[in-house]
């Protein structure tokens, strides 16, 4: 509807009025929906006549009306006529200045474009030359460390021999041949002849500088040099194998551990043997004859307790040795520290789930020694006997090797009452059947 005009026209206001012509001043009113509606109706057409000769008397007042409004508001609609002049040119200026602007912006982006393709291509061109740059340095640095190491361990034909170490202190070759291997693995240097020659020789020095550690770890342990034991930790900690040569070496203790209590027990006479075969004279025999068998018994099986003991005693000495080097082990890898990190070795292989060397190498002594003495106990009947009768011996050899491990100074620093009871209590079986045997 029309509304808040500051004038209307009667003729508006009469059709407001007309309930048969207010809905052509609907804002919805559709011509084809109105006539479309008048042929449905055709028998009211007289009605139809009848409003559009009404419209039509209505739109001669309604151009009456108008013309008056265009008379009476000419200076303000020719005013409002120059204004949309002057907008239509003002927009005809802005958009001529934002098609140029457009233009210049293609030409501004086309001129930079092309000094920026040239600098990118640029780039490239200087990082493909760092790149080749960086790889020739690393190609050189590896070059002139090989070199050196060469240098510091000579050889023929690029064979290495570990009877012939290197000039230089083992622990710096293990730490060049670190060195090298960290450059080939951060840098790929795949592919370059030279350096695909000199990795097969520097995996060899790897392997054969390891032979050369573990000799010269073994030589410092059985002399007791520290420093010796210590320039192989290093050289192992250089080499990125510190826990499991440390496992191996414990193995290879154990084992001659094992090697030297089998000696000890093993190849002693039964008493079949002590007996030698004899009283084969019969009846009438059993006089002088039977007399100089006996002798002979007694005597071979005094020689052969004489020898146990003697290889008993050995035996105890040669543990004492051992748990002396596995000592002197603990103690230098407790104290040697990596110098970068300023961290001991011992923490290392600890935090890498490494076991404490002279305490796993006790336990372990403990655990052969007691298996090693009953097996032979109860399989020998010679050791059997020769235990049950003379236990106090053996009790007393036993107790002076724990004695000797406890007061010796700081051997068995790190052990508990119950590591110590553990080997005092090696002798358990043995003693249960002395007592048993005592008894009956």
């Amino acid at each position: 509807m029309m509304k808040n005009y500051e004038f209307v026209p009667a003729s508006i206001t009469e059709m407001e009025k007309d309930k048969t012509l207010s809905h052509f001043l609907a804002d919805d009113f559709s011509v084809e929906k109105y006539l479309k509606a008048v042929l449905r109706k055709g028998h009211q057409s007289d009605i139809a006549v009848h409003q559009v000769a009404k419209l039509s008397k209505i739109l001669q007042t309604l151009d009456t009306d108008i013309e008056y409004l265009v008379s009476e508001n000419e200076d303000e609609m020719m005013k409002q006529l120059e204004a949309v002049r002057d907008l239509e040119i003002v927009l005809s200026v802005v958009q001529s200045n934002i098609k140029e602007v457009e233009e210049n912006y293609e030409t501004t982006q086309l001129e930079i474009q092309r000094p920026l393709k040239i600098f990118e291509e640029g780039v490239n061109s200087l990082s493909t030359t760092h790149e080749a740059a960086n790889l020739l340095r690393f190609i050189s640095r590896f070059l002139s460390l090989i070199q050196r190491l060469k240098q510091d361990w000579p050889n023929e034909n690029n064979n290495l021999d570990p009877k012939n170490p290197p000039k230089s202190d083992i622990s710096k070759v293990a730490q060049l041949v670190q060195e090298i291997q960290n450059l080939v693995q951060l840098h790929d240097l795949s592919g370059i002849e030279i350096v695909e020659k000199e990795k097969k020789w520097i995996n060899q020095t790897n392997s054969v500088l390891k032979t050369v550690a573990q000799n010269n770890l073994r030589d410092g342990m059985k002399m007791l040099n520290q420093t010796q034991i210590a320039t192989s930790l290093h050289a192992f900690f250089h080499l990125g194998c510190l826990s499991s040569e440390i496992h191996q070496i414990l193995a290879l203790m154990q084992q001659s551990t094992l090697s030297i209590i089998h000696d000890t027990l093993e190849g002693h006479p039964d008493k079949s043997t002590l007996a030698g075969g004899g009283g084969s004279g019969g009846v009438g025999s059993v006089g002088s004859v039977g007399k100089k068998d006996k002798n002979s018994t007694l005597v071979a099986s005094k020689q052969a307790k004489t020898i146990l003991w003697q290889k008993i005693e050995r035996m105890y000495t040669s543990l004492k040795k051992e748990c002396q080097e596995i000592h002197i082990l603990h103690l230098v890898f407790s104290k040697t520290m990596d110098t970068a990190s300023r961290t001991k070795l011992l923490t290392i292989h600890l935090n890498n789930g490494g076991k404490q060397i002279d305490l796993t190498y006790w336990r372990g002594l403990s655990e052969l020694l007691r298996s090693e003495l009953d097996n032979s106990f109860d399989e020998s009947e010679f050791l059997s006997q020769t235990f049950t009768e003379e236990f106090p011996r053996l009790k007393s050899l036993h107790d002076q090797f724990i004695e000797h491990i406890c007061s010796a100074d700081r051997l068995a620093s790190s052990f508990s009452q119950e590591d110590i009871q553990l080997m005092k209590n090696v002798l358990s079986h043995i003693e249960r059947r002395k007592l048993e045997e005592e008894k009956k």
